[in-house]
């Protein structure tokens, strides 16, 4: 237990380092005049507020523009504008023990300029192997649904409400046996539920380079009761001209969190890279 705790305290530690090496990175200046114009708001080609923190908005990039983002140095994602109102995603993860990943697409429509309503479906499907296992035993997981996000106001002030509704299905191991008893049947069953996610969330751009943002989930599922689990996300982003890195805190809250959240006060650590082109 004791090591598993200092190991997620150097990761975590890791983390800020690199957060930080980035931001300091990203406000290095390619044009030293664009940042002396007083109240200077234009974007780059890496700052669409297409998430808040992670949920998304009913913003998209700008037709022809691609971003890739690096989270928490395993996650992968690439975006990618169609046109002003389309916009692609897919996501994936470092094929460690697990392979596979997830493809959004968001269509929006704004009906005044601080006005703007969007819907997107994911689709996902991950497969796994764990070495304890049984030689042979695959598990997989894969999930399907979508939602709608109205955001009201402009991507240097907006507040996104949103709602999303998943269903899962997966294959698991019940016996847990391993390599040892290789010898021994074990048995494979089917699992299945779903899960919703209503929230809001609230970005604020005061300055040209940093944007604050901040989102809450509440977790409504077939194993959790409403109001019960919440999940909120608080965010910083450093914008350069074609980058940005964002650090925020993944806090959830439910009965008895206190017993983890007392190793990590803030709530465990998300960064994210992007470059934008």
């Amino acid at each position: 237990m004791r090591t598993g705790l200092k190991l997620v305290n150097r990761t975590a530690s890791l983390l800020r380092r690199l957060a930080v090496l980035a931001a300091l990175a990203v406000f290095m200046p390619r044009q030293a005049n664009a940042d002396a114009e007083q109240g200077d708001l234009t974007r780059g080609r890496s700052d669409a507020p297409t998430r808040v923190v992670y949920t998304p908005t009913a913003f998209t990039l700008e037709p022809g523009r691609t971003r890739i983002t690096v989270s928490d140095l395993s996650v992968f994602g690439i975006e990618h504008g169609f046109d002003e109102f389309l916009q692609v995603d897919f996501q994936s993860a470092l094929p460690i023990l697990f392979f596979g990943g997830s493809l959004w697409l968001k269509s929006t429509h704004a009906f005044t300029e601080h006005v703007r309503f969007g819907a997107y479906a994911v689709g996902c499907l991950t497969w796994s192997y764990d070495p304890e296992f049984v030689a042979g035993i695959t598990r997989f997981l894969q999930f399907f649904g979508g939602g709608l996000v109205l955001s009201l106001g402009t991507e240097d002030l907006f507040v996104s409400l949103s709602a999303s509704a998943f269903a899962f299905y997966g294959r698991l191991s019940e016996s847990g046996a391993t390599a040892e008893s290789a010898g021994e049947h074990s048995s494979i069953s089917p699992g299945h539920g779903w899960l919703a996610l209503p929230g809001a969330g609230l970005s604020w751009r005061p300055v040209r380079r940093v944007s604050l943002s901040i989102e809450a989930s509440n977790v409504v599922a077939d194993f959790a009761e409403p109001g019960r689990v919440w999940v909120v996300i608080p965010g910083v982003r450093f914008m350069g001209d074609v980058s940005f890195v964002e650090v925020a805190a993944v806090a959830p809250i439910f009965r008895g969190v206190e017993k983890i959240m007392i190793y990590m006060p803030l709530g465990f650590p998300y960064v994210s890279f992007g470059y934008g082109f």
